[in-house]
Order: C-alpha cells, then structure tokens, then sequence
C-alpha cells in the first residue's frame, strides 16, 4: 500500500493503519491509475489498475491520501475526502484514526430511508439555498444507500488492484526490514 501526504508517497506508518470502519465506503478513482510497492525492490511504481479509495466513516480523521498518477484525461472528481486503502487477510484498512466515539456518528444504524426522507424535508424547506441542495442532492442523496457488503465484494473482486494492494501491504514490513538490515 502506497498513501499520499502533500506532495510525496510513501508507505503508512503501523500506527496509522485502521481495519476499514463500518459505515465507510470504497471508491474508483476513474482515470487514474494505482501506486503501489514493489514488493522485490521496495520501489513505488505506478500500475495499470484504477487507483481505489476510501470514504471513511464519520467520528475518524484520514492521515493520508490515495497515491495515483492522473490519466491526461481523468475527469475531475467530486469533493470528497479520499483515504489511502489496503488490503490484507482478508480486510480493507485504512489511514485514519477513530477521533470520536460518540454513537450519534454510527451512521450504519440510520436505515437509508430516514436519512433520505429527512434530506428530502431539508429541500423543501430551503428551497433557494444553493448549499443545502448541492450537499443534500450531491453527498447525501446519491450516497444514502450505499453500497452493501455484497456490492463492494463484488466491486473489488472486479478490481485488478485488490491482488497488488494484498502484496503491497503484506511486503511493507519485510521491505523495512531488508531496508534496515546491515
């Protein structure tokens, strides 16, 4: 696994990777394409496979981004927060840490239906306020029924990346090793 912070890549530190919370989401990052390490010479390369990200669930802070080369044509993407993502045994992990244990931020308990009923009501009650409605019709609507757990086994089964990001995080702490090695 290879993370971006500012401008340089490099691999996550143990203490920052976080198995992938409940209520998170994952993403395709169209027209741009995956770092990762090379587990023989602990080099980064850049590889033919769609760069993946994580939408972290709310109550936890991201500490790196997804590292990716941008095709000259990639669309621009929306504003979200894009979390640095692995996987290894069988878990998705991520660069984060937990900052708020309060239930209220367990969004996975909310069934969808509340959440766009209550955005609905949001609308119509600010009717000409053009933040209410991008957040509400852009982040809220379209994701309110995110993904299952069925839909984003499907989503990384169909995703090249997943073996390469298994090897990745997997070689991370051997590649220190040999690093550090006299």
């Amino acid at each position: 696994m290879v993370c971006r912070r500012g401008g340089q890549w490099g691999i996550p530190r143990p203490d920052e990777m976080l198995v992938l919370p409940p209520g998170s989401d994952l993403f395709l990052l169209p027209g741009r394409r995956a770092a990762g390490l090379d587990p023989r010479s602990g080099r980064i390369t850049c590889l033919p496979e769609s760069a993946v990200a994580a939408f972290v669930a709310p109550g936890h802070t991201l500490s790196a981004h997804p590292a990716y080369k941008s095709d000259a044509k990639a669309p621009l993407l929306p504003l979200f927060a894009y979390g640095a993502v692995g996987f290894a045994g069988g878990r998705f992990y991520v660069c984060a840490r937990r900052v708020d244990t309060d239930p209220r931020q367990q969004f996975q308990h909310i069934p969808p239906a509340r959440i766009e009923q209550n955005a609905r009501r949001l609308l119509r009650a600010y009717p000409g306020n053009r933040l209410i409605s991008h957040i509400l019709n852009n982040c809220v609507l379209r994701n309110a029924a995110s993904l299952s757990a069925r839909q984003r086994r499907k989503l990384w089964r169909s995703c090249a990346c997943t073996n390469n990001a298994k090897q990745d995080i997997l070689s991370i702490h051997s590649v220190r090793a040999a690093r550090e090695t006299p």
